[in-house]
């Protein structure tokens, strides 16, 4: 016996099959926003980034990568840019092109954290 034929289980799944269409619409529209700020702020890199990062979760990786790389250039220090686009160029089989990025995510993350380091306190 499938869990479709379950009549047990069909309120859940029917349900899981309504919040999963909700989310893909919540999805949607917040891509539509991104795309908006975008649209009329094309040097906004935070907006670059978030709209990459929603292509690349939705599986549109060849627009995610064009974002992802726009948000780089706009924000080069900033660490988890280039994590996200290390992860689309590996998802592209563009290895070297992700090792690079690779090892900048690493170069910034341990860079920002000694930026965050609490010392301590020095004595008079």
């Amino acid at each position: 016996m499938t869990l479709d034929k379950d009549a047990s289980t069909a309120p859940y799944l029917e349900r899981a099959r309504e919040f999963q269409r909700q989310q893909q619409a919540k999805q949607a529209e917040t891509i539509g926003l991104f795309r908006s700020v975008i649209a009329t702020h094309p040097e906004n890199g935070n907006a670059h980034y978030q709209l990459g990062k929603l292509l690349l979760d939705a599986g549109n990786v060849q627009e995610a990568v064009g974002h992802l790389e726009a948000a780089a250039r706009a924000l080069p220090q900033t660490d988890y840019v280039h994590y996200q686009l290390q992860a689309a160029y590996r998802k592209q089989s563009r290895i070297a092109e992700a090792d690079r990025e690779s090892q900048t995510y690493r170069e910034l993350k341990a860079k920002n954290r000694a930026l965050t380091v609490p010392r301590p306190m020095e004595r008079p």
